[in-house]
């Protein structure tokens, strides 16, 4: 099974940390006010950062991890992550640019093999 560990940016501002097997549906539940009880008042609320974990255990010690960080500590993780997955997009838009710009299989010349004269 899945395991997510993530924040959440409440609509004052402040974070909420967490764990979940299904991200989607937790958010979801969140910004429906049947999640967690501290974020019930704090709606709308907005993913900031998710980390997939190995199993529940470890995102369990994730989580504890990341609630023993400063504000600043959680801010400097949210951004570089959301730096992380801007440049992958970047990448992968470039590579998705770069393999259209290649000629069809069909197109390419047949390679000679011996014998072929």
């Amino acid at each position: 099974m899945t395991w997510w560990c993530y924040i959440i940016r409440c609509k004052d501002g402040s974070f909420y940390t967490g764990i979940t097997n299904d991200l989607k549906k937790r958010i979801e539940k969140h910004n429906a006010g049947k999640a967690a009880k501290y974020t019930r008042n704090k709606r709308p609320v907005t993913l900031v950062y998710k980390e997939l974990c190995e199993n529940k255990s470890s995102a369990l010690k994730r989580e504890c991890s990341i609630k023993k960080l400063s504000r600043a500590k959680k801010e400097e993780l949210i951004a570089k992550s959301t730096l992380i997955v801007e440049i992958f997009e970047r990448t992968r838009n470039s590579f998705k640019q770069f393999m259209k710009s290649l000629p069809a299989v069909e197109d390419l010349p047949t390679p000679k093999t011996e014998g072929d004269e």
